[in-house]
């Protein structure tokens, strides 16, 4: 046990030093370098960014890490043991959570000498919805993930219904600050997603499923919880002259590929959905600089949105 311990230790310590020396870390590339699985590469980011390292993911390469951009290691005045001591304190604090919780935030302010408002860079990240009170529930998720296990689940419905179900549990998913459980129903191909602070129980069962196949395809093209294996709707978006340039740094849809330019300096994207939800909230934030050109169903859509919202005025 002991062996192991240090083994994780060692792990963590490796990877912030990767970190601040090589400015960022491929997932893949650590979990070759220890031996261990992708999964485990993945658990040991998740710990450390838990216990208050600010470690992102890059917008642009799956699995690749960096710190925020203006942070360094440099200057610390603890040692590679006492930040292997302050994860471990970080994962026995969230375990006890409440006050627990804000106490090891604040002595990791303290130990790792950080103020606030030094640095030149200030990074703006959703606030996380409370704190998942039933750490055992998503024990249980994760480990019937790994077995490919079905549970038994009690979900609190938005209409505070308790209803009981048999799903196959597919992934947890943390997206603008909630953390959701993906599950497939036995027997068919749509793929939901369950708020995790609505789940009441999760027991898992001896009986084992086939997770898709496409699954991982399926989590890399989308830009939002609404993504499932069928992605057939395609939409074309006409964006602004004064927009443009956002679009064309960035991709707000799943997808999304510019197929016109006009001399205008505006330009028309192509987008394939899952669900017309996928994009929908990003169209509203953007009006009046998006307009739906096709299909005409979303474009319907948007229409009666604005529609409803202008007659509460």
């Amino acid at each position: 046990m002991r062996k192991e311990y240090d083994k994780k230790l060692f792990r963590l310590i490796k990877i912030l030093n990767v970190l601040q020396d090589s400015k960022s870390a491929k997932t893949a590339d650590l979990a070759a370098e220890f031996t261990v699985s992708l999964r485990t590469a993945q658990r040991d980011i998740a710990r450390l960014t838990a216990a208050g390292f600010p470690i992102i993911e890059d917008e642009l390469a799956k699995g690749v890490y960096r710190f925020y951009p203006g942070y360094s290691l440099k200057g610390l005045s603890v040692s590679n043991e006492e930040v292997s001591l302050l994860v471990s304190l970080c994962d026995v604090a969230r375990h006890m959570g409440g006050d627990f919780s804000k106490a090891y935030k604040n002595i990791f302010a303290k130990v790792m000498n950080t103020r606030e408002w030094d640095s030149p860079f200030f990074v703006m990240m959703p606030k996380a919805a409370g704190p998942v009170k039933n750490e055992g529930l998503m024990r249980t998720a994760q480990d019937a993930i790994e077995g490919n296990r079905r549970v038994r689940m009690v979900y609190v419905t938005g209409d505070n219904e308790k209803k009981s179900f048999i799903v196959e549990p597919l992934k947890l998913i943390y997206y603008d600050a909630y953390w959701y459980l993906a599950v497939r129903y036995p027997g068919q191909g749509w793929i939901f997603k369950n708020r995790l602070d609505r789940i009441q129980k999760l027991e898992m069962l001896d009986e084992r499923f086939k997770p898709p196949a496409k699954l991982k395809k399926m989590l890399q093209d989308t830009q939002s919880i609404w993504f499932n294996e069928k992605r057939d709707k395609v939409a074309r978006i006409k964006v602004s002259a004064d927009a443009a340039p956002f679009f064309k740094d960035r991709c707000f849809f799943p997808r999304q590929k510019i197929v016109q330019r006009n001399q205008d300096g505006s330009i028309v994207l192509e987008t394939t959905l899952c669900h017309y939800m996928e994009a929908i909230p990003s169209i509203l934030r953007w009006i009046p600089h998006l307009t739906v050109l096709a299909p005409k169903e979303l474009r319907g859509t948007i229409k009666d949105s604005v529609s409803t919202y202008l007659k509460a005025f």
